[in-house]
Parts: structure tokens; C-alpha cells; sequence
């Protein structure tokens, strides 16, 4: 089996060259779309939109996401973790870093606009 260990062998088994794929698939569809050239993807461009895209509808199955992206190791696909949107982590992440201020940071939209002085501007 010519085709044992490629991730994307030809169709005769043999190494596929990701530059012909490239232009013959990938920047054909690009032009027939009508992208303009800068914004043509790579095929890491298409992975790393896929994991985002993944994760951010389903954060919570890390160990698929790493199977469907083919990683071996939990680490790589962890990298992705920044793309996920969790708002219960993302507000007891910003609780946690408000703890840790060395000043008030104030009520914020709900402060009391009396003790809000206005900018004048410049003459």
C-alpha cells in the first residue's frame, strides 16, 4: 500500500503534492468565488478556521476536536482555547483579575454620574 501513512494521498497512492492541490482545487475555487488573490486562503488558513468554528459551537469537547483535527497530543488543540466563547469563565476570569487590583475600579456603566467631572475642551 503506497497510500500507508499520507494524511491526503493521491489518487494512485502515491505523496500528494500540496502545491498542485493547492492551485488546481483550492485557488481555482478561490477565483471562481471571486476572491480577490490577497485574500486567499492557505490550507492552514481552512484548518485553523475549522477548529475555531468547531470549538466555538462545541468548547466543551476537546478530546473530538483533537481527534478531528489530528492531533496527537491534547496540547496542540488546547492551543485553541483563546478562540472559545465561555461567558461564565470569561466573567469569573474578569472577577479574578478585579480582585487583584491594587485600586477601586468603580462601578462602571452604573456609577454616579455626579461624581464624573466632564472634559472642557481646549480653547
Amino acid at each position: 500500500m503506497k497510500a500507508e501513512g499520507f494524511l491526503f494521498p493521491s489518487e494512485h497512492g502515491t505523496h500528494l503534492d500540496g502545491t498542485n492541490l493547492r492551485n488546481r482545487v483550492l485557488y481555482r475555487a478561490c477565483e471562481a468565488a471571486g476572491l480577490p488573490r490577497a485574500e486567499w486562503p492557505t490550507f492552514h488558513d481552512l484548518r485553523h478556521a475549522f477548529a475555531t468554528t468547531y470549538l466555538n459551537k462545541r468548547g466543551d469537547n476537546w478530546k473530538r476536536a483533537m481527534e478531528l483535527m489530528g492531533h496527537g497530543d491534547i496540547r496542540t488543540t488546547l492551543l485553541y482555547t483563546h478562540v472559545v466563547h465561555d461567558p461564565a469563565r470569561d466573567a469569573k476570569d474578569a472577577d479574578a483579575l478585579k480582585e487583584g487590583m491594587p485600586f477601586d475600579l468603580g462601578g462602571g456603566i452604573n456609577e454616579d454620574p455626579s461624581n464624573v467631572v466632564p472634559f472642557k475642551k481646549a480653547s
